[in-house]
């Protein structure tokens, strides 16, 4: 059996990833907020009472600006898909036998 069925380590790292994205969503809002006397006349100038806060999206715009992604031709992507398949592949096999010698393990512990 792996190690980590069964256990919380999978929504701890779930957990830490999203407390992470909301640090830095946080952050980018605290950094980019305008004076209130600024903000009250831009939102005035806009003709809305409020402006609307930096969303998930824009976060996301703003690191795709400054991370761009290469753009991958069509078959750089096919090798890129056809290596990681063939990763999951020895991954899955890996698992499969090491879960096999467990359970060949607990059986001879059983039948001793």
């Amino acid at each position: 059996m792996s190690w980590w069925r069964g256990s919380i380590v999978p929504v701890q790292h779930h957990a830490a990833l999203t407390a992470l994205a909301l640090w830095m969503l946080m952050q980018i809002r605290r950094d980019c907020r305008l004076p209130p006397a600024a903000e009250a006349e831009l939102a005035a100038e806009l003709g809305v009472e409020k402006l609307p806060a930096i969303s998930v999206a824009n976060l996301r715009e703003l690191l795709v600006a400054v991370m761009p992604l290469p753009r991958l031709t069509p078959q750089q992507a096919r090798d890129l898909v056809i290596r990681q398949l063939n990763q999951r592949v020895r991954s899955t096999r890996s698992r499969l036998r090491r879960e096999q010698r467990e359970d060949a393990e607990a059986e001879a512990v059983e039948g001793s």
